[in-house]
């Protein structure tokens, strides 16, 4: 029987950038096959080509045996893969039956026919998940969102599932549990393509591995048969170290201070302490001091968009905000952030204009001051240096500033956030996810970046959805549930009990276990212990 897939001499071009050349790749049924590689490795376009998004410039696809043109989509649907992407492609406002009814051959017109319940219904159990279908997308957590677009993917596809980055929103909980059933849909004869960064995950969890640097394969192995040195070398053509986990030596005044309280609920009365609508916050009093990174981790959905919204000024503070020592309002904290540091968690839709050249977006927060501006003109020889010294300094890989920034990988993308937001030189730096979706190399140069920043002085508020990375960089830990901030006694507690505070474990031995040294205080009003 031949393979289910094989690919021959793929190549894609985009202008000039040669993103895949002379790619071979073949994946036998029932196989769960890992795609490494640097961001802009050119592991994405070879999936976009299989799943009919992106078209290849030359080359052969044989699928069960047959040559086929996979030249769109819905032809994808048809050959029987389903491709799951890393940005979700999911409207908001619907449920995820109408989420599903959207792709689903004619039943934007049916409605969802009884061929389709069968095939939800058979996933749904082929899975062991218990999926929410008649609530809207954007009152689901990542992991329940994540879920739908599987089952998605498998009642369109069928044969060939592609998961794009699936584990990275995830806690080490909820990534275990989608492994185990990516392996048991693998056991019962799917074949799945899967790509990651987190190495030891995805040696774990596949039979064999390809490696991509620069459009081309640079390692083909079985899984068990390669070290994670040697697929780190592979991808980066070096090897990488990741910063240690060093604490601060001392910080200094507070560059931000925190108390909110909101006892409100949908009926007027005050709810149980953790049983709270998605994203709300009900509870939650932190201090960050310059000198110093603050992480704050939890499962996604329990309060992080709120805390995110009430720091940015687009949400009001049901109690007292503080930044460089001053009381501010929502408007006043809007104002405020403009000159502050930020690393917004979607970078594509809240840190960039995509459609904009790397030049513009590299200034967007500078481009009316000093030396770049004089008298409200823009100095463009003092901008050109500028911005040459920002990509060299932040190794943004470009062959040119005047292309749009959407033309550039992924990592690259966050390394044009980071390098504008830090050459602000901000005293505070609030960091969202700074790290997501990032291959090894530029995870690891965003954690040297954020350090550096903090031995320079600059305080940090980390929030973040990978345990082992904000158990790295902080220098004290705050756990988000319910819609509720919790201090915890790190680093003086192991990561199996932070991961069971996350899931709302044994909270109760916060109350005792770190009596929260950092009593607030505000002009005005006297100490409020969080």
């Amino acid at each position: 029987m031949p393979p289910l897939l094989e690919l021959k001499h793929i190549t894609r071009r985009f202008g000039r950038l040669m993103a895949l050349d002379d790619v071979n790749l073949r994946v036998e049924r029932g196989e769960i096959y890992g795609v490494l590689g640097e961001n802009g490795a050119g592991k994405s376009t070879l999936m976009h080509i299989l799943a009919g998004a992106v078209s290849r410039t030359s080359g052969e696809i044989i699928f069960d045996g047959r040559k086929v043109a996979i030249e769109s989509p819905r032809a994808a649907f048809e050959l029987g893969v389903g491709m799951v992407y890393q940005h979700f492609k999911l409207v908001d406002t619907q449920n995820g039956l109408e989420n599903l009814a959207l792709f689903a051959p004619g039943a934007w017109l049916k409605g969802i026919t009884p061929q389709i319940r069968q095939l939800i219904a058979r996933w749904t159990t082929e899975l062991d998940w218990d999926v929410d279908w008649r609530t809207p997308i954007a009152q689901l957590s990542v992991s329940e969102q994540q879920r739908i677009e599987i089952i998605k993917a498998l009642c369109l596809g069928g044969r060939l599932l592609i998961l794009d980055e699936p584990t990275a929103a995830l806690t080490p909980a909820q990534a275990d549990s989608l492994l185990t059933a990516v392996r048991r849909l693998a056991q019962r004869g799917l074949t799945v393509l899967l790509i990651s960064h987190k190495l030891a995950e995805i040696k774990n969890a596949c039979d064999h591995l390809l490696v991509l640097r620069r459009g081309r394969v640079v390692l083909e192995s079985g899984a068990r048969e390669v070290s994670t040195g040697d697929l780190v070398s592979a991808m980066i053509g070096q090897d990488v170290t990741l910063p240690p986990a060093r604490r601060a030596e001392h910080s200094k005044g507070p560059v931000l201070e925190l108390v909110h309280e909101d006892t409100r609920s949908a009926s007027g009365r005050r709810r149980a302490r953790h049983h709270v609508e998605p994203h709300r916050l009900v509870k939650a009093s932190l201090r960050v001091c310059a000198g110093e990174i603050v992480g704050v981790c939890g499962v996604e959905g329990n309060g992080q968009a709120q805390l995110t919204a009430m720091l940015t000024g687009e949400a009001a503070v049901r109690g007292h905000l503080a930044l460089d020592g001053r009381p501010m309002s929502a408007r006043a904290v809007g104002r405020h952030m403009r000159n502050t540091g930020m690393i917004p968690a979607d970078r594509q839709r809240d840190g960039l204009i995509l459609s904009w050249p790397i030049n513009h977006n590299l200034i967007l927060k500078t481009h009316a001051r000093p030396p770049l501006s004089f008298g409200g003109v823009l100095r463009r020889r003092q901008w050109r240096k500028h911005n040459q010294a920002l990509v060299k300094q932040y190794d943004i890989r470009t062959p040119s500033l005047i292309i749009p920034a959407a033309a550039l990988s992924g990592g690259n993308q966050q390394k044009i956030i980071l390098a504008r937001e830090l050459a602000m030189r901000p005293n505070f730096l609030l960091a969202m996810n700074p790290t997501r979706g990032l291959d090894v190399g530029a995870a690891a140069f965003v954690m040297r970046q954020m350090l550096l920043a903090r031995d320079q002085g600059m305080g940090l508020l980390l929030i973040h959805d990978d345990l082992d990375e904000v158990l790295r960089l902080s220098d004290r830990l705050y756990v988000m549930c319910g819609g509720c901030l919790y201090q915890t006694p790190w680093p003086n507690a192991s990561r199996d009990q932070i991961g069971a505070w996350m899931l709302g474990e044994n909270l109760h031995q916060l109350a005792d276990a770190a009596p929260l040294t950092d009593q607030v205080n505000l002009p005005g009003n006297g100490p409020v212990t969080p």
